[in-house]
């Protein structure tokens, strides 16, 4: 169906929408917020990086300071243990060397008897009898014991007396048996002693 004239012209319908119409004043306006808007922004982001930076700096000095002082208290607690030690080492040597005549002393007093406790056990090993003169060495020896017994060591007191009993009873009376006793007491006694004293020594050595 092809339309009449009138009914185009009825039927045409012109719809107006308005535009906005910016100003060139109006657009420098904007630019300008914009521009300003943008350096406020900038201005808060340095700051806010200048806050920052003075926070971390702040920070590290006090870290800095933290670790200075645990550092000096390490180095003051390592200077009182050296001192500690050095005087612990310096009294060490004075005892050592208040203690080593004294046993050296006492080493040698128990070589002596070992010595001679040997010789006479030698001699009395199928005796017979208990000759005088070795009798009155043995009793010779107990005094002299008791003589140099400075260090007031008793260990030895006990077997000495044994074998100055044995030696001191009249010839007829003297047993052998008893005497070879006691010397073997004496001399079972003397290597006791002097492996103590030896291994004292060394544990010494190994804890210098």
């Amino acid at each position: 169906m092809v339309p009449t004239r009138e009914m185009i012209r009825d039927g045409l319908v012109i719809t107006m929408k308005p535009k906005v119409i910016v100003l060139g004043s109006e657009m420098i306006a904007e630019q300008n917020l914009a521009r300003t808007l943008a350096l406020e922004t900038e201005k808060v982001d340095a700051e806010r990086t200048h806050l920052e930076l003075e926070l971390d700096t702040k920070r590290r000095i006090e870290q800095m300071k933290v670790d200075d002082a645990a550092e000096e208290s390490q180095r003051e607690r390592e200077v009182k243990e050296r001192i500690r030690n050095m005087k612990i080492e310096a009294a060490r040597r004075e005892a050592d060397e208040a203690v080593s005549p004294v046993k050296e002393g006492f080493a040698q007093i128990t070589a002596k008897l070992f010595e001679a406790a040997t010789e006479m056990a030698d001699r009395m090993k199928d005796a017979k009898f208990v000759p005088g003169s070795l009798a009155k060495r043995a009793r010779q020896m107990c005094e002299w014991y008791q003589l140099m017994n400075f260090t007031g060591d008793t260990s030895l007191e006990e077997v000495l007396s044994k074998l100055e009993s044995a030696s001191g009873r009249e010839a007829k009376e003297r047993s052998p048996e008893e005497m070879r006793t006691a010397l073997n007491d004496i001399l079972r006694v003397t290597t006791v002693q002097s492996r103590r004293l030896l291994d004292e020594d060394r544990l010494s050595a190994l804890e210098l």
